[in-house]
């Protein structure tokens, strides 16, 4: 392998002593991963790795960096499309991870990291348990993982450890048009203040079991569905716990009829208006309160 320290404008075959980010080419094996392990954990601040221009002798990360401290953001080889088990656990300085070349994720693969943001997309083939779980730090998730991907993801955004940890920062997800929550989604994450429902499907969309119970900090909810109607299966319960303020479930202009005459006993208005007393409200009128608070 190749190293470069400076963006690629200088290559050297061994690696440089003092750097804050790190570029790698060329073929790499699991002897050269524990190398640059060493040579980031001997640096004085936390470290950038690019791995982007490299191969690696598998397709599959292994869990090398595990607990590491001072890997701050991975950029994976092009040709690894999985991360296994409890990769990245415990590397408390890690702010981002790019996802673009990965299409599985194993269990607890990021627990307990600081990644700041999230993107799941159709792409992604398989989601393990708890693959982001008590990643306090996150304050923007994605989520459009297909239904017919072979996913488990039981609380895979389940921060909480039902204990006094409070949020560290405050988080909103964006659940795309394509995509299935599954049981426990954001279930005991105190981070989430706003949910962002894309789906705009012909039927209803099942919503996983349990998916917001405790997610004491959401304040606003906002659907997109004008065909389907969106409905939780499962308990939902103490959402928006801890906001005193007004609670919002924000629907499309003309749809307010459409969600509270849904009969499903477990439909978004009966969730969220009737039993965490969320205020319904339409879009337009939502982004007209919102106007005049900024003013």
């Amino acid at each position: 392998p190749m190293y470069s320290v400076d963006g690629g404008n200088t290559w050297s075959e061994t690696i440089p002593a003092s750097f804050t980010r790190l570029a790698v080419k060329n073929n790499i094996a699991a002897s050269d991963l524990e190398a640059i392990k060493t040579a980031i954990d001997a640096q004085t601040a936390a470290a950038d790795l690019d791995l982007s221009g490299s191969v690696y002798e598998s397709s599959i990360f292994p869990a090398i960096f595990k607990g590491d401290l001072k890997l701050k953001s991975i950029v994976f080889p092009y040709n690894v499309n999985e991360v296994v088990e409890q990769a990245f656990s415990g590397c408390t300085g890690l702010t981002a991870a790019d996802f673009s070349t990965i299409d599985r994720l194993n269990y607890r693969s990021f627990y307990n990291t600081a990644l700041k943001k999230i993107v799941l997309d159709e792409h992604i083939k398989y989601l393990g348990g708890e693959v982001f779980r008590l990643c306090y730090w996150v304050e923007e998730i994605y989520y459009n993982v297909l239904p017919s991907a072979s996913a488990d993801g039981t609380g895979v955004f389940r921060w909480h450890k039902n204990d006094s940890t409070e949020p560290k920062a405050e988080c909103v997800v964006t659940v795309g048009p394509d995509a299935a929550p599954i049981s426990y989604f954001i279930s005991d994450n105190r981070n989430v203040v706003k949910i962002i429902m894309e789906y705009n499907g012909e039927g209803d969309l099942k919503i996983g079991g349990n998916a917001w119970n405790r997610s004491w900090n959401l304040h606003t909810v906002i659907v997109k569905g004008t065909k389907g109607l969106l409905y939780g299966a499962g308990s939902v319960s103490e959402a928006g716990k801890n906001v005193s303020s007004t609670k919002y479930l924000v629907v499309p202009d003309g749809c307010t009829d459409l969600y509270k005459n849904h009969t499903q006993s477990q439909s978004f208005y009966s969730a969220f208006v009737t039993a965490d007393n969320f205020t319904l409200i339409e879009q337009s009128a939502y982004d007209a309160l919102q106007a005049g608070d900024q003013n």
